[in-house]
C-alpha cells in the first residue's frame, strides 16, 4: 500500500501520518521532502514495505503543486489525501511557528517579532496579527503589507485552484476533524479504522501548539478581518468553513503559552536540532555516530 497526504503547513499533516501509519504497520512513515521519500522508498522497497508519505505545499521549497503532482502521478499511490485546515487558525499557527531555526529567519527579526507578539498578550486589540504575520516572509523581512497581502492572495488562488481540481479518488481531511476525533469516513476511504496515535515522536510534540481551533477570534483584530476575508473566502467556501462567520472573541485572550513561550521554545528547539545535524554528519564521517550524539542528547 502506498499512501500520500498532501497540505500546507501546521495542518496537521505529520500527525495523520502517524496515525495511518499507526494503521498500516506494514507501511513506513515518510515525512520531508522528494529527497527523503526517495531514500526511505529505497529502504522501504528492500524490506517489502509499504509507504505513508507526506509532503506539504511550498513553491520556495520546490513543492509547488505542479511537482507534487508529477511525483504522485510518478509513483502510482494507491490513496491520496489533502488536509485543509482554516485559513485563520492556519496564519496564527503558522506565524508563531516560522521561528524554528531550520526556516532562516534572523535573530534579527526574532527580537522585533518578540515583543509585538508579547504586547499582544497584554493587549490582543491593541496590534492587527497582520502586523505580526507580515514577519512570516523572507529572512529579510519583515514584508510590507501589501506584499504580504499579495504573496497570500496567490498562494490561496493556487490552493483553491488545486483542491478544485482533484478528483473522486482524493480524500479531503478536515484539521478540525482530527481535533474532534472525526474518523469515521476516513477510515471507510482507506479501509483501516484510524485512531489518535498513544505518543507521537518528540519532534512533534515540540512542535504541537493549542491542538485546537478557533483561536484566530482572539488573534484577528477588526482590521485583520478586512485584510483576510477578501484572501481566504474563495477557499474556504470551496473547502467546505463558514465564510460568513467572522465573529472576533468579545473578550480576547492570547494565552503566552501558546504566543511568545511558544515561539521561544521552537526557537530554541530549532538550534538544538541543527547542532544536532551536526553532530550528526561529524559522528557518520568518523564512524562513532552513535557515541558522539548520545553524550550530547538530553
Amino acid at each position: 500500500m502506498k499512501i500520500v497526504i498532501l497540505g500546507k503547513g501546521k495542518s496537521g499533516t505529520t500527525v495523520l501520518m502517524h496515525m495511518i501509519a499507526a494503521a498500516f504497520p506494514e507501511c513506513r512513515p515518510v515525512p520531508g521532502g522528494f529527497r527523503a521519500h526517495v531514500r526511505e522508498r529505497r529502504a522501504a522497497a528492500v524490506a517489502s514495505e509499504g509507504v505513508v508519505c507526506k509532503f506539504t505545499y511550498n513553491d520556495k521549497k520546490g513543492r509547488s503543486f505542479d511537482a507534487v503532482m508529477r511525483h504522485i502521478s510518478d509513483e502510482g499511490y494507491d490513496k491520496k489525501i489533502w488536509v485543509t485546515r482554516d485559513p485563520r487558525d492556519n496564519a496564527v499557527s503558522d506565524a508563531l511557528f516560522r521561528w524554528r531555526r531550520r526556516h532562516g529567519k534572523s535573530r534579527r527579526q526574532f527580537r522585533a517579532c518578540l515583543p509585538l507578539v508579547e504586547r499582544k498578550e497584554r493587549d490582543p486589540s491593541a496590534i492587527d496579527f497582520s502586523e505580526i504575520y507580515r514577519y512570516t516572509g523572507d529572512r529579510g523581512g519583515p514584508e510590507t503589507l501589501e506584499k504580504m497581502i499579495e504573496n497570500e492572495r496567490i498562494r490561496y488562488q493556487r490552493m483553491t485552484d488545486f483542491v478544485r481540481s482533484l478528483g473522486p479518488d482524493w480524500f479531503i481531511f478536515k484539521y478540525e476533524d482530527l481535533v474532534d476525533g472525526k474518523f469515521a469516513a476516513l477510515s471507510d476511504y482507506l479501509g483501516r479504522e484510524i485512531r489518535r496515535p498513544s505518543e507521537l515522536p518528540r519532534e512533534d510534540r515540540v512542535k504541537a501548539r493549542t491542538k485546537s481551533y478557533g483561536d484566530w477570534r482572539n488573534w484577528f483584530t477588526e482590521e485583520d478581518v478586512r485584510i483576510f476575508a477578501p484572501l481566504f473566502t474563495p477557499y474556504m467556501e470551496l473547502a467546505g468553513y463558514d465564510a460568513g462567520d467572522w465573529a472576533l472573541a468579545p473578550e480576547p485572550v492570547v494565552e503566552p503559552a501558546t504566543a511568545s513561550l511558544y515561539m521561544r521554545r521552537i526557537a530554541a528547539e530549532g538550534r538544538f536540532d541543527r547542532l544536532r545535524g551536526v553532530k550528526e554528519r561529524m559522528g557518520r564521517l568518523y564512524g562513532t555516530a552513535a557515541g558522539f550524539v548520545g553524550r550530547s542528547s538530553p
